[in-house]
């Protein structure tokens, strides 16, 4: 992960813990509004799937993961 990369998540991150606004992080990332909770989205569809899945693989049964 780039150093810019990191950036534009802690912006995120602050955004969707509204420490700052999606406007604010917009003018930080130099990107609109909207594509900030496009971002927002995608960044919250993966985190459930990543707590749906077992290990990180696609619905393993816990004996094969060593849980």
């Amino acid at each position: 992960m780039t150093q810019a990369e990191r950036d534009r998540l802690v912006a995120l991150k602050k955004a969707k813990k509204k420490l700052i606004t999606q406007k604010l992080a917009a003018e930080e990332l130099g990107i609109t509004e909207r594509h900030v909770r496009r971002l927002l989205r995608e960044l919250k569809r993966r985190a459930t799937r990543w707590w749906r899945t077992d290990c990180g693989a696609a619905l393993q049964p816990q004996d094969q993961c060593g849980h």
